[in-house]
């Protein structure tokens, strides 16, 4: 019954996803009348490849690797639940260091534009955005969100889910950040190195290096590298 749950919705993402990348390819490839037939057949055979290769890894990720257990129980199949997400996601990644650690459950979307730093984390069923841009050493505890851009409401006399999307830069997280459970950060924010955001805050505004940010909204109670609260 689980299986067929989780089946359901991810094939018909899935298979869209796949027929929209065919397509693409399909269309670039027959589209430039400048290059001779061997250079255009060249460049369509590889821009297959690519999009098939992140294909098979996204299908891997989201029906497969993404439901293992978590990395700390049950020993080896724990170890090798981790070291299978990881291998997945070196592919679907923009970047990824080294020791990555991609917990049970995590939502990336497509991740083509995530960035990742050695020995960082994503918490065990987070949902972060596509352009999430993560440093070294952070760890987020599980059921973190992170939100990409907002709808446009600026105008009344036409419904929010046709106004497109707000142009606002990408959520980035520097080196050695402590991200506590289910901590909401929203689009364009940026916190500082050596940050540690408490558990269930809403981050709206950026957080300054080596802050220890608690609540909702998110304020600054201290400084880690000073022993005055404020």
């Amino acid at each position: 019954m689980t299986a067929y749950l989780y089946y359901v919705p991810l094939s018909k993402a899935t298979l869209g996803y796949i027929g929209a990348l065919t397509l693409l390819a399909t269309v670039t490839a027959t589209s430039s009348s400048t290059e001779s037939q061997p250079q255009a057949n060249q460049r369509s055979l590889g821009y297959y490849r690519y999009h098939l290769q992140r294909s098979f890894w996204f299908i891997f990720y989201y029906w497969f690797a993404r439901h293992l257990p978590v990395s700390y129980k049950y020993h080896i199949l724990g170890r090798a639940s981790k070291y299978l997400r990881q291998v997945a996601c070196t592919h679907l990644f923009h970047k990824a260091g080294k020791n990555v650690n991609v917990e049970q459950g995590a939502d990336f979307d497509s991740g083509w534009l995530v960035e990742i730093g050695d020995h960082s984390s994503i918490g065990i069923r987070c949902k972060i955005p596509a352009d999430l841009q993560i440093g070294n050493n952070v760890m987020m505890g599980p059921e973190v969100m992170i939100f990409g851009p907002n709808h446009k409401s600026d105008d009344i006399t036409i419904p929010i889910q046709h106004q497109g999307y707000e142009a606002t830069r990408p959520v980035t997280i520097a080196d050695d950040v402590w991200i506590g459970a289910r901590v909401i950060i929203l689009s364009g924010v940026a916190v500082g190195k050596g940050a540690i955001i408490g558990a269930g805050a809403v981050v709206s505004k950026d957080v300054p290096p080596y802050a220890i940010c608690v609540g909702n909204p998110a304020r600054v109670v201290r400084f880690r590298n000073s022993q005055e609260s404020k």
